[in-house]
């Protein structure tokens, strides 16, 4: 149909390519997302416009509603991609020199209901994967999307007339403020409300003008970023658009709380539907989300993320939910910063909704696996986020977290406070209100214009007093609050009661208030009653009362400092940062030169996690008074967030060692008690109960330093001295079991674990460290009960049942610690203990490929946290065995080097590296360092021995392997144990054979083969048949190398055992005539080699289509675990006899097409072991 009427025009150059595009989309099995979203790229191209004839043709095929058959999820993200294109050719139509008629428009609106009538019966979403859909399933499926756009193209094609008509209809692009829309009924279903609305008599939606304001906005921002490569200069144009959007999106939060919305929730709620409501706020999202496609810039996409998350927070009803959820994960997909805060953000709400009630969770959860699916349902999404992800990393703003980001930009430059309250001046810097207010009056007191402290621009003050207070930075403030808010009190509401909202008090009014009240400035503070009540209401922790009586004190001593910081240290506990900044910076105002306020200010704005702002002021107060011992821990823990841990051990003892001189000379002592306290022997004596707190936490804090840094001696010893100080300290008595643990004091670790039990008998993570205490030194029985005992009190802990693996692996049970491994994964996804313990127990059955696969990062895992530097040491130390993968070996631990230096374990690993490769150097280097950090480690001197037998320093291998027997602890017939004497007996059955002590030889390898540790025993047998034919007992030679020889080659170090069992197998063979076998022997030496198994890759084997099927089988059945977790309430597992049925049966699906299904065999085994041995987590 011809329904543009042609005014003339040019033929731009991208015809021939819409052409194609527009030739594909016609036939509906040629046609893709990718074509959509090019054709809708070429319609939004302003320097380029389409002709005249190609935009007929467009709008010919896309008002073509017949192109579309059976509705389902996959139909229905195209028929998104293609009412998008519609919209930008109307859009594209609209911009040009033609117009449409009255007849026109009638055709194209009576197409566009075609489509609604398509889709609105797509309520019955057809799937094979789904037998029956419930109200509340169709209610998540839906794609929401569809119905804004169909409402957009009904307004979008009222918008369009003709020449003589075009005036009237003009939309009004200057409104900016968020409206309601009138016409939506809240009785009707949702697809009445799509049927009533499309109808001439509805005139355009009142809200649609707005949008088409911001969108408008979008579209020139798009065009004019494509001139602009350089980020510093789109920033600032996206920038204006943010500030847009988010003051509509915060005009629509405040309007969904008032009572009407209110009454609308709960007419829909009983009318079992969510209706088309807030769909400027809905249209905000969808503008977000695409401004969020094309930026490169970190810093917008935070400000965009949490416009997504504070609208998912606060979303009235599933429409605006399921739009705000669209939008996190779009951003997700840009940097793995946005995918791992959404991993946590996506839990808080859960457990929102879990509080509300489990089956919302689910619900909760069965949404973001709908949109996670429909958001990968199409190819070009992935392909643009990966390109929009190698334009991002350019952004050096990337080094620093999200929370830096945000605190950053709430920052005032001029008062360097936080502040919620920020004002865009003219020139358009922004400032916050007070600093605004105090240069105002500073300029009129000079009798000068107001002018910009940033710029030097002058401006009148009408015009700074008439711009609005900025939303996007009073909702990031409020984010920021919320997420670091950590006060966790139940009387919160008494605290609202009690104090009611607190206003910051302005500096001139503090100065008039002082004045009008010196007549009770003579009052002692101290003997006021409120006072008593206050410092009471501290020491007992109820915050609201303190702030109460606190109040009252402030109206008769407005200048009071110290009262200023009680009341700002009591809203910090209660999480009011913004309160406790307020009453800080007064503090400090009146008393600058007093160290206290400097130094609380920096603890709240640690608890907002801006380290470099806490830093500063903490400085500050050091710099008044070096020796303070608060503002030297406070500083410490700051230290700490930033991950300055040798900087941090310095301010502790910093802490300590002034403390203990105050002590000193603080009272007259001898010489040698003198000496006893510098050597920190002594007990302390507080005269200041301040200062034991301060040093409990100090002395806790440095232990647990010392702990992360393999220091065990040390960290003891700090928790000596604090358990003197409190000896019913529960996790110092842990920490310190822990430590004697690692250092393999296992009697003296399941003392202070018993301790511990006694103030708590119930405590299951002491009972589950005494377990594996228990399993170390053989007590299998004992172990056993302490595991139960805690899986029974904490049934819904992955961590105990990693640490059930590590048990069972003590006592050789090696494919059952793999079952526990795996089942904690189904239980908690998210720990990383569990991947190390899965890792191992692969390692220990040389299944090495899924030992890898078990340690790699996951997608949302930050690759430059040093927290994961175990993750890339391990990875190396496994793929070491396999000389294909040396480089990528050596590439995994420089990496975990930078993580973490102090990492003994990458020493250690790389040590045996080098050993393998002959670069004895580097290995002895490596070997040594990590025998510096951890001296009493039995593992290290076993490779050190293997290095020296390597170098040929037999006598030094030796003195190194019997330190490594020397230094095996607990139980001997343990399996690590086992596997460690197994190879200290060969490695000293080697060195013996070559100082040609054959009877020591074989005395160590008869012993090492005695043990019978499976897999291990290969290089004990091959080396007892070398040492047969060095003493000239052939036949027993050949006996134990063919022995040797039976077994399969599973890394580079068994077959280079077993090259060197052919080897000598030839000689024998040779020296016996027998040339054919002795060939065929050196010929297998010659081509024996491992390979690098890894299952986790597609199984070539297989068809195209059951590979399909296994793809969608098994994304299911993860969404499928998902919700199942999501349900869980209160942490305790809540499967029901029906899902588990329901979750088992479906990954067995996929066994029965491919039984060797790895991901597949894992939740099987562990399904099945819950089965077996935890029925307490099935309920009937």
């Amino acid at each position: 149909m011809d329904i543009i009427k042609e005014i003339g025009g040019s033929e731009p150059i991208n015809d021939r390519q819409a052409c194609d595009i527009i030739d594909r989309i016609r036939s509906r099995n040629l046609r893709s997302p990718s074509d959509y979203c090019s054709l809708k790229s070429l319609l939004d191209d302003r320097s380029n416009p389409l002709s005249k004839n190609v935009l007929n043709s467009a709008l010919e095929v896309l008002s073509d509603s017949s192109i579309f058959g059976l509705y389902d999820e996959e139909e229905s993200v195209m028929l998104e991609f293609h009412l998008r294109t519609l919209l930008a050719t109307i859009n594209a139509a609209s911009r040009s020199e033609i117009c449409l008629t009255h007849t026109s428009r009638d055709d194209l609106f009576a197409q566009i209901i075609k489509f609604a009538k398509f889709y609105i019966p797509g309520d019955d979403l057809r799937s094979e994967n789904i037998e029956a859909i419930s109200i509340d399933e169709k209610i998540l499926m839906r794609n929401y999307n569809n119905d804004f756009l169909l409402w957009i193209l009904r307004d979008a094609v009222h918008a369009m007339s003709d020449k003589v008509n075009q005036k009237s209809e003009a939309i009004d692009l200057t409104s900016i403020n968020g409206v309601k829309d009138e016409n939506i009924s809240i009785t009707f279903d949702i697809n009445s409300q799509l049927q009533e609305i499309f109808s001439f008599k509805n005139p355009i939606s009142l809200w649609y003008s707005q949008w088409k304001k911001l969108d408008t906005i979008l579209q020139n921002l798009i065009n004019l970023n494509k001139d602009k490569n350089d980020l510093e200069l789109q920033e600032p144009d996206e920038r204006f658009l943010l500030e847009q959007l988010w003051s509509y999106a915060s005009v629509e939060l405040i309007q969904f709380r008032n009572v009407w919305d209110d009454i609308t929730q709960n007419t829909n709620a009983l009318l079992r539907n969510d209706p088309i409501a807030r769909s400027l706020w809905f249209g905000v999202l969808d503008l977000s989300q695409e401004l969020a496609m094309i930026t490169q810039s970190v810093q917008n996409l935070v400000f965009l993320y949490y416009l997504g998350l504070r609208s998912l927070q606060h979303a009235p009803n599933i429409y605006i939910r399921s739009k705000a959820v669209e939008v996190l994960i779009i951003i997700s997909k840009k940097h793995k910063i946005f995918n791992s805060q959404l991993n946590i953000d996506f839990q808080d709400m859960l457990k929102v909704f879990r509080e509300i009630s489990s089956n919302d969770a689910v619900k909760f959860q069965k949404l973001f696996n709908i949109i996670s699916r429909r958001c990968l349902a199409t190819k070009n999404v992935s392909e643009l986020t990966s390109n929009l992800y190698k334009n991002i990393k350019k952004d050096d703003r990337l080094q620093k977290t999200i929370y830096d980001i945000l605190a950053a930009e709430l920052t005032c430059p001029i008062t360097q406070d936080m502040s919620e309250q920020f004002q865009k001046l003219p020139c358009g810097h922004f400032l916050s209100v007070q600093a605004v207010k105090n240069w105002s009056n500073e300029c009129q007191n000079k009798k000068k214009l107001f002018s910009c402290c940033l710029c030097r621009k002058e401006f009148q003050y009408e015009e700074v007093q008439n711009e609005k207070i900025s939303a996007m930075h009073q909702g990031l403030y409020q984010q920021l609050v919320l997420v670091k808010n950590i006060s966790n009190i139940q009387n919160i509401s008494e605290f609202k009661t009690i104090n009611g909202e607190l206003t910051p008090l302005s500096l001139p009014n503090i100065v008039i208030n002082q004045d009008q009240r010196k007549k009770t400035l003579g009052l002692l503070k101290k003997a006021h009653p409120a006072y008593s009540k206050a410092k009471a209401a501290i020491k007992e922790e109820k915050f609201p009362v303190a702030i109460f009586w606190l109040n009252r004190l402030l109206e008769n001593w407005p200048g009071s400092y110290s009262i200023r910081c009680e009341r700002a240290y009591a809203l910090k506990q209660l999480g009011d940062f913004y309160q406790s900044i307020c009453d800080l910076n007064i503090a400090i105002h009146f008393k600058p030169n007093k160290p206290h306020a400097w130094c609380l200010l920096g603890s709240v704005y640690h608890q907002m996690e801006n380290n470099n702002l806490a830093l500063s002021h903490v400085t500050q107060a050091l710099n008044l008074e070096p020796t303070n011992l608060q503002s030297l821990l406070t500083r410490g823990l700051i230290y700490i967030n930033m991950n300055r841990f040798n900087d941090a051990l310095q301010d502790f003892d910093a802490l300590l060692a002034f403390y203990s001189q105050k002590m000193i000379f603080s009272r007259s002592t001898s010489k040698v008690t003198s000496i006893i306290q510098k050597l920190h022997l002594e007990k302390f004596a507080f005269n200041n109960p301040a200062n034991k707190v301060v040093i409990v936490e100090c002395l806790r804090r440095r232990s647990g330093l010392y702990y992360k840094k393999n220091k065990f001696q040390l960290a003891k010893q700090d928790l000596d001295r604090l358990l003197q100080l409190e000896p019913k300290d529960r996790d110092a008595l842990l920490l310190r079991g822990k430590s004697h643990q690692l250092m393999n004091e296992f009697d003296l670790a399941i003392k202070d674990f018993n301790k511990a039990l006694m103030m708590n008998p119930k405590d299951s993570w002491v009972i589950n460290r005494r377990a594996r205490c228990y399993a170390e030194i053989g007590k299998r029985e004992a172990a056993i009960n302490d595991s139960n005992r805690a899986l029974k009190y904490n049934p819904s802990n992955g961590y105990f049942y990693t640490s059930r693996s590590s048990i069972v692996t003590s006592f050789g049970h090696l494919e059952q610690a793999l079952e526990y491994a795996n089942l904690a994964s189904i239980i908690d996804m998210s720990n990383s203990e569990n991947a190390y313990r899965l890792a191992w127990a692969y390692f220990h059955l040389k299944r090495y490929g899924d030992a890898v696969h078990e340690i790699n990062l996951p997608v949302y895992a930050d690759d430059n946290d040093p927290e994961n530097a175990w993750r890339w040491s391990l990875s190396g130390f496994i793929l070491h065995f396999f000389e294909k993968e040396h480089d990528n070996a050596l590439s995994n631990f420089n990496k975990a080097i930078e993580l973490d230096p102090d990492l003994v374990d990458i020493y250690c690993y790389r040590g045996q590296f080098y050993t393998f490769r002959g670069e004895y150097d580097k290995a002895l280097k490596d070997l040594n360092r990590a025998i510096d950090m951890l001296p009493n480690e039995t593992y290290l001197y076993q490779n050190l021995g293997h290095l020296y037998f390597e170098m040929g320093e037999y006598n030094l291998a030796l003195k190194a392997l019997n330190n490594a027997d020397r230094l095996l602890s607990g139980y001997l017939s343990n399996f690590s144990n086992k596997v460690a004497r197994s190879r200290i007996l060969t490695y000293r059955g080697m060195t013996y054979h070559k100082l040609e002590k054959y009877t020591e030889a074989l005395e160590n390898l008869n012993g090492a083969i005695d043990i019978q540790v499976i897999n291990h025993d290969v290089m004990a047998i091959a080396e007892r048949g070398s040492l047969y034919y060095s003493i000239g007992e052939a036949d027993k030679a050949l006996i134990d190398l063919e022995e040797a020889l039976k077994i399969m080659p599973k890394n580079d170090y068994m077959c280079k055992s077993l090259r060197n069992a052919y080897t000598l197998k030839g000689k024998i063979y040779f020296s016996r005539g027998q040339q054919i076998e002795a060939m065929d022997a050196i010929e297998k030496a010659k081509t024996l080699e491992s390979k690098f198994q890894n299952q986790w890759g597609t199984n070539t084997a297989l068809s195209k289509e059951c590979i399909e099927q296994i793809t969608q089988i098994k994304g299911i059945g993860l969404d499928l675990l998902r919700e199942i977790r999501a349900g869980f309430e209160n942490e305790k597992i809540i499967f029901d006899q029906h899902t588990f049925n329901k979750l088992l049966s479906h990954w067995e699906k996929v066994l029965e097409i491919d039984s060797c299904d790895p991901l597949s065999s894992s939740m099987v085994s562990a399904l099945l072991l819950m089965q077996k041995n935890h029925q307490n987590l099935i309920k009937p």
